[in-house]
């Protein structure tokens, strides 16, 4: 299995994950390598946290305002929180 199909994965059953937990699921202590894994899946990071978690877009389902949380993230189609206030 290819590295970044394991943090889908994990991503699909966690919903949302930080840098951390996915460097762990990935067996190493390197940020660079989990961020070249992410840009290969179609990743967004919560607006609340500053920026910390990671979800897949294909898991959000986005309201009316185009938000959407999982339990106390939160997070936005616009990306950041300024965006989204501008929309």
């Amino acid at each position: 299995m290819l590295r970044s199909d394991v943090l889908h994965q994990h991503l699909l059953r966690t919903k949302e994950a930080t840098l951390y937990e996915l460097k762990r699921t990935l067996g190493t202590q390197v940020d660079l390598t989990v961020l070249r894994k992410l840009k290969h899946l179609d990743c967004f990071t919560s607006y609340s946290h500053r920026a910390c978690y990671y979800m897949l877009r294909q898991m959000a389902r986005f309201d009316a305002d185009r938000l959407w949380s999982h339990e106390a993230v939160w997070s936005s189609r616009h990306s950041t929180l300024l965006a989204t206030a501008e929309a």
